[in-house]
């Protein structure tokens, strides 16, 4: 069961082909780090929402979903993102995972 997801909101898309180089290379990086794309784009949004593409990868946790961002790999396919297309990364715990995380990080923070 996936206890963290990488979320990538892409906020402007300026370069298709970019995007396209970026993912052909993303794919085999988070296959390699065990994460699993579980959802890509927007069906509805609300409020202020806004429709932006988006990925969502579901991780075994925090430090795996670390380990994926700062990977060599990954890092290659943000060098062919290019500077057009703008983007927003966040890391997110489920719920079970973030009373943990809290519980193992307090002593640090």
């Amino acid at each position: 069961m996936p206890s963290a997801y990488l979320i990538v909101l892409y906020n402007e898309i300026g370069d298709p082909r970019g995007l396209d180089q970026d993912a052909a290379l993303a794919a085999p990086a988070i296959e390699k780090a065990s994460g699993t794309l579980v959802t890509k784009g927007v069906a509805r949004t609300y409020e202020a929402g806004r429709a932006d593409l988006q990925f969502w990868c579901a991780l075994t946790g925090v430090e795996a979903a670390v380990a994926l961002y700062e990977s060599a790999e990954y890092r290659e396919s943000l060098n062919v993102l290019g500077e057009l297309n703008i983007r927003d990364v966040r890391g997110h715990v489920t719920i079970r995972q973030s009373e943990n995380f809290r519980q193992r990080y307090a002593a640090t923070s």
